[in-house]
C-alpha cells in the first residue's frame, strides 16, 4: 500500500474522521485529503504528526507492501 492509502487505513480502523485528524495535527482537511489521495506529500513534521496521532510510527506508515 502507499503512504496515502496507510495513513487512510490506519485512520478509519480507529475510527476518526478526517476532519478531526487534520485539525489535530494543524493541517486542512483538504491538505489531508490530498496526502491521503497520494496527490500530495507531507513534510516529515507533518508525517511525524500524523503519526504521532494514530500512535503508530513513521516506519509503520512508511512501509510499502
Amino acid at each position: 500500500m502507499s503512504l496515502g492509502t496507510n495513513i487512510k487505513v490506519t485512520r478509519i480502523k480507529q475510527n476518526i474522521s478526517q476532519g478531526d485528524l487534520a485539525k489535530t495535527i494543524g493541517i486542512s482537511q483538504n491538505h489531508l485529503c490530498l496526502i491521503e489521495g497520494d496527490n500530495g506529500t507531507p513534510s516529515l513534521a507533518t508525517l511525524q504528526k500524523i503519526a504521532d496521532s494514530l500512535k503508530t510510527t513513521v516506519s509503520e506508515l512508511t512501509k510499502i507492501e
